[in-house]
């Protein structure tokens, strides 16, 4: 999140902070609204804020790959872990 404000604060030209109009907003409000940008990265929801500059893209598109290699890692030590334990329940079973 404060990545993700950084580079919108400190972009020459247009960022997601000029376009929303945020600089006459009080800090709380642009760190929420941060902070709210960086949990849809990693969920479903839906956020009005958007990339309005190449850093702003980038930036997403790695953020996405981030999430979509912790995502992954997480599901692929569930699946191992059961698969684990499924294979002690047989041999229990099996004894």
């Amino acid at each position: 999140a404060c990545a993700w404000y950084y580079l919108g604060a400190n972009a020459s030209g247009q960022s997601w902070v000029n376009d929303r109009d945020l600089y006459e907003r009080d800090l709380i409000y642009r760190y929420a609204t941060s902070f709210h940008w960086a949990l849809t990265q990693f969920t479903p929801a839906s956020m009005e804020v958007a990339v309005t500059n190449t850093q702003e893209r980038v930036f997403t598109v790695l953020i996405d790959l981030c999430g979509l290699v912790a995502f992954s890692t997480f599901v692929s030590t569930i699946t191992t872990r059961m698969t684990h334990l499924r294979s002690l329940k047989k041999e229990h079973t099996a004894q």
